[in-house]
């Protein structure tokens, strides 16, 4: 959408304009999370621009999902990715002698650079480094330079905590020779002058930088432009910033996603309005090459990187950190996936409180059953759209023990049972009990499991009360046999490209 259309259509952008419900895997998702593995391997100081483009090739499936597959010539990542293949080592896989400067300066360069500035804390001198190897392996020119931008912003918004002050020092970091200084400094020079009119900025990179002044399908600049107007005229405020880009238009979902990072790391979550979390649900879907890692969670992810900083800066953190097939309710928003039936018969909500998972339980008839229940595997009907057709391994299997620990203070009178949903919609369940303590292990070889929670069953009628879920934890033991002809071919419909 070109910024007109957006406003002609949308503005004022407050909120999300789209009810995704459960959001579809995504590019600028993915490859934060997924290059960081690198660094599980390798140290600050040894790592190299090959190491990220072998661990690419580990994650990125054959020409399929992850980025976009536009074509050699088209598509930088799936050029470069070409290069990789055909033994092109990086950084010349991503190089404009290579590849052409067209390709070379599109927006991917920077897109997927939030990691590294995670990864490096409070040291933008190391944000820029691994920024700038992960960068050419892609990308190269102004490519680079936007991927240590993003990177060095991210770090320095440990303890810069204003807009105009940290794109300023991230100036310093970055190639002053290159367009892409020479831009920052140009929009720093226009809201010097016109430090109240986001108005007159955005009519002025419309005229001065929109994409036909640029090679390419999609290139790095008129869309820096844009993050840079959202901002420097967002006074440091997370809603108006985001407004901002968005109505913007262009590349808007990875603009507002590396502009998110900054900001969000500059402000923190104690500053970010809820309208723009709990809709995620503590979702995170992603199209690499591992299936057992496509569906995992945004507290996890937290975690992740957390715990790989900590490690790569020889930092000391809790060896006991959140199990992969365990929940942990101690984060804010943290429902790990978890959502609950509600009616008219059995009014309730979820909400994360005091760590743990709490059932609100508004207006409950008696003899009602409801659940409360998270996905073990997705099936196209269950996100918004295929884009980049995620591949996913259920995260529940056959002799698997799910184990549920509960808190009941008021001694609610709840019978609950762990269930299992399998591929045909038949549901499966342990006894139902008043223990707090359950355990289910389902052998059953309905597969793959689509979902998996607990099914509660009220005796009388409960009003303004709540239980509890302390922990939910899935034990991997997989015993079973797949039979391929009975599995259908999951259909995610067009592809991006």
């Amino acid at each position: 959408w070109t910024g007109p259309e957006v406003r002609k259509c949308y503005q004022p952008i407050t909120d999300y304009i789209t009810d995704y419900s459960q959001f579809a895997a995504d590019d600028d998702a993915n490859g934060p999370l997924f290059f960081a593995d690198v660094m599980k391997y390798h140290s600050i100081d040894d790592v190299t621009a090959q190491d990220m483009a072998s661990n690419l090739l580990n994650v990125v499936p054959y020409e399929k999902g992850f980025f976009w597959w536009g074509g050699k010539g088209i598509s930088t990542e799936h050029t470069a990715w070409l290069n990789l293949i055909n033994h092109v080592e990086a950084p010349l896989s991503g190089s404009c002698k290579q590849n052409s400067k067209a390709v070379s300066e599109q927006i991917g360069g920077q897109i997927f650079s939030d990691s590294w500035g995670y990864l490096a804390l409070d040291k933008p001198e190391i944000a820029k480094d691994l920024a700038e190897k992960m960068s050419s392996v892609t990308h190269d020119l102004d490519g680079i330079e936007g991927g240590k931008f993003i990177a060095v912003c991210i770090s320095l918004a440990w303890n810069i905590h204003d807009t105009r002050e940290l794109i300023h020092t991230a100036l310093q970091y970055l190639n002053q020779n290159s367009n892409y200084a020479r831009l920052i400094q140009e929009m720093l020079d226009f809201h010097l002058q016109y430090p109240k009119d986001p108005a007159r900025c955005l009519a002025y990179i419309e005229e001065k930088h929109s994409y036909d002044h640029y090679e390419g399908l999609c290139h790095i600049l008129p869309n820096t432009a844009i993050m840079l107007y959202g901002m420097l005229y967002g006074k440091n405020n997370f809603d108006l910033t985001m407004q901002l880009i968005a109505e913007a238009g262009r590349d808007t979902d990875c603009n507002l996603g590396n502009v998110g990072s900054i900001i969000a790391m500059m402000v923190g979550l104690e500053n970010i309005d809820e309208k723009w979390i709990k809709p995620m649900n503590d979702t995170l879907l992603c199209s690499s090459s591992i299936g057992s890692k496509n569906i995992t969670t945004i507290s996890k992810s937290a975690y992740y990187f957390a715990t790989l900083a900590c490690r790569i800066h020889n930092i000391p953190y809790p060896t006991e950190t959140v199990s992969k097939h365990s929940t942990d309710f101690s984060l804010p928003y943290a429902t790990n996936g978890f959502q609950i039936e509600t009616t008219r018969y059995h009014a309730c909500n979820i909400r994360v409180q005091d760590n743990k998972l709490k059932i609100c339980l508004d207006d409950i008839l008696s003899n009602q059953e409801f659940k409360v229940y998270k996905h073990s595997y997705y099936r196209p009907q269950d996100v918004y759209d295929c884009r980049y057709e995620p591949e996913f391994a259920a995260i529940l299997e056959p002799n698997d023990i799910i184990h549920c620990q509960l808190d009941n203070p008021e001694h609610l009178p709840l019978e609950i049972a762990i269930y299992i949903k399998g591929y045909s919609g038949k549901i499966y369940h342990s006894n139902f009990t008043q223990d707090l303590n359950l355990e289910y292990q389902p052998t059953i070889n309905d597969i793959p499991y689509l979902e998996y929670g607990l099914i509660i069953r009220s005796q009388n009628r409960i009003q303004r009360n709540y239980f509890a879920v302390n922990q939910f934890e899935i034990i991997k033991h997989p015993s079973y046999q797949i039979d391929f002809s009975t599995l259908a071919i999951e259909d995610w419909g067009y592809d991006i490209g």
